[in-house]
């Protein structure tokens, strides 16, 4: 297993299960001026270097910003060119780590190049790569003396080399298979994380390692107690977890279930579309069906400070405090819950301010500087944040949120999901493919 300690604006990711630099978005062009190496570029504009010998990949740059890198070609390692999505060429003379708009002319040739296609169909040479279980994308041929080589890209940073000759097939390949995760939350003894997805449920270590899976059913949302996990299908069906697997709860597929709060192993609270709402004392052998004033479809419950009561967040945008089975609000200044909200500080979002709560009050707000609207904030102790935007633009905070710093993953990914474990003083974060990351404030 490889880890890798890096610092990225201010703030320390441990990476553990995937080659440091290691791309996971989609590369969509390759193009290898030397036998010894080739470069890459994936869908949202990065650009990298794969040595062949070493098999390893480094980064470059994002010359293009979120316009993508279309097209590119390279003359030899240090001089190329690319083309971005937004028309715009630019050259590099230095293998990559900058890129300027071309002194004159590009050559023909070159502009020739950078007019192919990146789309499938792929070439006959690069087809024999059935058994690889990957989508690729780009094709490149490596030049050298010896039996013909390609090299294939695509889905999630997977890469493949094609042998030609009497050896055709796959010589070396590294392919990713995309986890899309919908929901990471901090496990009940808060000592570790649980990874929720469409193949399933996953315990997560301190590290980032995923480990024993506690489900293979599909799995939409989760809740942990310090003694009990409960797992939400997308069809309206409940499953609790324990030492001898997971047991069904109950079914209720007309109610449109979308999210779950459990306090301990016998009490839990499951909310649907315009107000449904199931509770139960007894650990799902029984349950009361109740309604509450709230409409849409519920996005978040987490705790709300005190025994029997949490709060609840929907997608028309409104923040409630429920005790027990009375629904109080909707909470003013509240339009959006943070995430992650295990902890003792809850907080919630209005626009550009960030407010801290307190049952059914909003205690204090905070303009946010740096910010963009729409970002999705989980907090470590109310003061350290982190948020990520709809873009996938990953930001930290130290001073409660008035002010923000741009971060990044590892990896030059988008980031997707968070959630923060006070006891570990930790977050983990998972990319567009799924690859977890752990984050600490240095």
């Amino acid at each position: 297993m490889l880890v890798a300690l890096l610092l990225v604006g201010g703030v320390a990711w441990h990476a553990t299960g995937i080659p440091a630099g290691w791309p996971s978005e989609d590369l969509v062009a390759a193009d290898c001026p030397s036998g010894k190496g080739c470069y890459l570029a994936d869908g949202i504009g990065n650009l990298f270097f794969l040595n062949i010998d070493q098999w390893s990949i480094s980064w470059r740059t994002r010359a293009c910003g979120r316009e993508g890198i279309r097209s590119l070609h390279f003359r030899s390692i240090l001089h190329g060119w690319i083309r971005c999505g937004d028309g715009r060429i630019l050259a590099t003379a230095d293998a990559g780590r900058s890129f300027a708009s071309p002194d004159g002319s590009v050559p023909p040739a070159m502009e020739q190049a950078l007019k192919r296609s990146v789309e499938p169909p792929l070439p006959d040479a690069c087809r024999p790569i059935r058994a690889a279980q990957a989508r690729w994308a780009a094709c490149a041929r490596l030049p050298g003396a010896g039996e013909a080589r390609r090299l294939l890209a695509g889905e999630s940073g997977s890469v493949a080399l094609v042998a030609g000759g009497k050896n055709a097939g796959i010589a070396r390949s590294t392919i990713w298979n995309k986890i899309r995760y919908s929901q990471l939350v901090v496990a009940g003894n808060g000592k570790g994380f649980l990874a929720c997805g469409p193949d399933g449920l996953w315990r997560v270590d301190a590290s980032g390692t995923v480990g024993g899976k506690l489900s293979s059913k599909a799995c939409a949302k989760v809740r942990a107690s310090s003694t009990a996990v409960w797992m939400l299908e997308s069809n309206g069906c409940a499953w609790k977890t324990g030492g001898e697997g997971p047991a069904g709860i109950g079914c209720w597929p007309k109610l449109d279930l979308s999210a779950l709060y459990i306090e301990d192993a016998l009490r839990g609270w499951l909310a649907g579309r315009d107000g449904q709402m199931l509770f139960t004392a007894d650990g799902g052998a029984s349950w009361t069906r109740y309604r509450g004033p709230w409409h849409g479809s519920p996005v978040t419950l987490t705790r709300g400070g005190q025994r029997g009561s949490f709060y609840l967040s929907t997608d028309a945008g409104d923040v409630w405090w429920v005790d027990g089975t009375v629904a109080k609000g909707p909470i003013d200044r509240c339009r959006r819950l943070c995430d992650g909200l295990d902890g003792p500080a809850a907080c919630c979002l209005d626009g550009d301010e960030l407010c801290m709560l307190k049952e059914e009050n909003v205690e204090e707000c905070v303009k946010t500087r740096g910010l963009s609207p729409g970002a999705r904030v989980a907090t470590l102790d109310g003061e350290k944040l982190i948020a990520i935007t709809p873009q996938g633009a990953l930001f930290a905070s130290e001073d409660g949120g008035i002010s923000w710093m741009a971060s990044e993953l590892p990896n030059h990914a988008r980031a997707r999901l968070a959630a923060c474990s006070a006891p570990l003083a930790e977050c983990l974060v998972s990319d567009a493919a799924g690859r977890l990351f752990v984050l600490w404030f240095e």
